[in-house]
């Protein structure tokens, strides 16, 4: 026996006399038991007709003009919606319908746009105002302020030790572009991080160090001038790797190694190798081999 209720002939008299009397489909659809999609089928399919005062309302001729005339001035479907006292998807298939050109989307994705979002957001203002402001939906409002930082944009990953899924706050591009420009510049940490007020200290430096391991929020080591060989910053991913480069050139040279092996072994410059053999023969007798 199917568990679904079977139309009959009763069914179809009950709705032709329930229709003609200017009951809605929906009330009809509850006293019968049937669903209201499947009674507007059945009078489909047998002709039926309702009577009750229907919801659509005919375009007039000056509700007409008026759409043609705004479309034209570029005003937005929402307020020709709330003027004409129809809905946001009524407007937009009747200027379908009518071969009217929808006017185009405004762009705020230029730099004095953004900053203007980004002012009126750090007033306090919500998405939904500026995005009146502006004349462009919510969620464009939203990706400007994700793309700045200034909206958190959670991301689900899967824990390792507990199994458990964890919410962390995804860098933006224009965040990491920000930050290698810090980074080039040569700005302190602490300075770094007043520029991303809804980050910590401990991820700035962690993004820091993913972007650029040479990187490191102090001042680079300056080579005093009495050891011979001028004053630059170290060059090498840090202090420790540099003084055991010096020890190995320093070995090579005892060993009567010429500069151009000791440049090519070590990956330096032949003027290096020439300054740190000026720097031993201060201290010990280091036998001289040219270069050619």
């Amino acid at each position: 026996m199917s568990k679904y209720k079977r139309w009959t002939d009763a069914d179809t008299e009950t709705l032709k006399r329930l229709a003609m009397q200017g009951r809605p489909p929906k009330e009809i659809a509850v006293q019968m038991g049937f669903s209201e999609a499947h009674l507007r089928n059945q009078a489909s399919k047998y002709g039926i007709r309702f009577q009750h005062a229907s919801k659509r309302k005919e375009w007039t001729t000056k509700e007409v003009a008026y759409l043609r005339s705004a479309s034209a001035e570029g005003v937005l479907d929402r307020e020709i919606a709330a003027k004409l006292n129809r809905t946001v998807v009524s407007i937009d298939h009747k200027r379908g319908t009518l071969g009217i050109r929808k006017p185009a989307a405004i762009s705020i994705y230029n730099p004095q746009s953004i900053a203007q979002v980004i002012k009126f957001r750090m007033a306090g203002a919500s998405q939904q105002k500026i995005a009146d402001i502006f004349g462009v939906s919510p969620s464009r409002i939203s990706s400007v302020l994700q793309r700045a930082g200034l909206l958190r944009r959670f991301d689900q990953r899967r824990n390792n030790s507990g199994g458990q899924r964890q919410s962390y706050n995804r860098w933006t591009s224009i965040e990491t572009g920000l930050l290698r420009k810090f980074l080039h510049t040569g700005v302190a940490l602490e300075d770094i991080c007043s520029y991303f007020p809804n980050r910590s200290r401990c991820s700035v430096a962690f993004k820091a160090k993913r972007l650029t391991r040479y990187w490191r929020p102090t001042p680079p080591l300056q080579i005093p001038t009495d050891t011979g060989f001028p004053n630059y910053p170290i060059q090498s991913a840090s202090e420790e790797g540099f003084r055991r480069k010096l020890s190995r050139c320093h070995a090579l040279l005892r060993e009567g190694k010429t500069d151009i092996e000791i440049a090519e072994t070590l990956r330096v410059s032949e003027y290096f190798v020439e300054m740190q053999r000026k720097f031993l023969l201060k201290r010990v007798s280091v036998p001289h081999t040219e270069g050619s």
